[in-house]
């Protein structure tokens, strides 16, 4: 069990992993090829970056009370 509860936190914490290789200006410029205007891309883009560590945080605090149930210290 704690070996799946690693791995979604990995997981997770490697979500958007693919736009961390891309310089900021390469990806705001690849938004205007498509129509859209740099302050919405970069708008959008933070409001991704907020999500995925809201995520992070969520599960993090699931496992800590999983790890409280099962020892016995749930509330």
């Amino acid at each position: 069990m704690l070996h799946r509860v690693i791995l979604l936190t990995g997981v997770l914490a490697l979500t958007g992993c693919a736009t961390l290789f891309e310089s900021e200006e390469v990806r705001l410029e690849r938004c205007q090829k498509k129509g859209i205007s740099r302050d919405v891309c970069y708008q959008e883009e933070r409001a991704d970056r907020r999500a995925a560590l809201n995520r992070q945080a969520w599960s993090k605090t699931e496992h800590e009370k999983a790890v409280l149930r099962k020892i016995g210290l749930d509330e």
